[in-house]
């Protein structure tokens, strides 16, 4: 697998995390603390930006994607495709939405604020 590159800005409280380093992307904003940087030619993750990133790790609850409803037809499947394959999925695990419900995400367990800080 290529190389993933995490940057903390620990001031802002905002992870970055690149798959694809220099690469052409399109920004999706998945909530108002998440956001996902891909290309849709080849639909393949670009980028992850979590925002608040020490509360999202603690927090209890999935991460709602509203922000998925607000999307095309057309983008928001190449949007959930892109969510639900690696490398995205080696991140966040993605729920499939009950009828009516929006779709949400929790951050896996190797997103560990103090080993990724010491990756940094």
């Amino acid at each position: 697998m290529r190389d993933i590159h995490f940057s903390y800005d620990e001031e802002g409280d905002v992870l970055y995390i690149a798959f694809r380093k220099g690469h052409k992307a399109t920004s999706v904003s998945l909530n108002d603390n998440m956001v996902l940087r891909f290309d849709p030619e080849t639909q393949k993750a670009v980028g992850l930006t979590l925002l608040d990133f020490s509360r999202l790790v603690e927090a209890p609850d999935p991460l709602a994607l509203w922000r998925l409803a607000e999307l095309p037809d057309t983008l928001r499947d190449m949007v959930w495709t892109v969510l639900t394959q690696p490398p995205i999925s080696l991140y966040l695990y993605v729920t499939t939405p009950p009828t009516d419900a929006h779709p949400a995400a929790i951050l896996a367990q190797q997103l560990s604020l103090a080993e990724l800080m010491v990756a940094a």
